[in-house]
């Protein structure tokens, strides 16, 4: 015996809801790439930390570190050895770059950048979001797709991603084994490099 009551033999299916796209193909593809990508790079930069005796305690009061004396798991870092770390952290920076400008030209040629873009009449917005986010305002403020903060984080990562690829692109090595290093403050220096020719 069934509890509820039985609905007519001839009563139509329950209409069935299209699917809303939120985010283009494109976009969820260079997301879950980058993922994975700054993962690697960040086993690859603890490994580097590790065998870089350079990065440990310098001794001084103005470079304090959280990690002195600590060593990462072995699970946690990328490369095994200095050599190896650097080389799995340039191999997979090129394809971050990669992700990175293919991201930005579908915003650019798809015009979405303008809702991502924080410009400054959404700094009220984002104090009324962070005030929300701290449970000091009850109601949650008005947002389109993206809220004021978000937009404040996709505008500040690609700020810092520029900055952070022009600053670790300063090693370059030419065919006769001259390594040319960069200094964004100092200009460009020269250093000879006795390897193979």
């Amino acid at each position: 015996m069934s509890d509820g009551p039985t609905p007519p033999a001839n009563a139509a299916p329950p209409p069935v809801r299209a699917p809303v796209r939120r985010h283009h193909w494109i976009v969820r593809v260079t997301h879950w790439a980058t993922l994975l990508l700054v993962t690697g790079m960040i086993a690859s930069g603890l490994q580097i930390y590790e065998a870089y005796a350079r990065f440990g305690n310098r001794g001084g009061p103005l470079f304090p570190s959280p990690f002195d004396g600590t060593q990462f798991p072995h699970w946690t870092r990328l490369g095994g050895w200095l050599a190896g770390a650097l080389n799995w952290h340039f191999a997979l920076m090129w394809p971050l770059v990669t992700v990175g400008l293919l991201y930005l030209g579908y915003l650019v040629q798809s015009g979405e950048w303008r809702a991502l873009l924080f410009r400054p009449r959404d700094v009220r917005g984002a104090i009324d979001m962070t005030r929300y986010y701290l449970r000091l305002r009850r109601d949650h403020p008005p947002q389109g797709k993206h809220n004021p903060l978000q937009k404040l984080a996709y505008t500040s990562i690609y700020l810092l991603g520029a900055v952070a690829v022009t600053q670790s692109c300063d090693v370059l090595v030419d065919r006769d084994g001259v390594v040319f290093v960069t200094d964004t403050n100092a200009g460009l220096s020269v250093l000879e490099f006795d390897g193979p020719t």
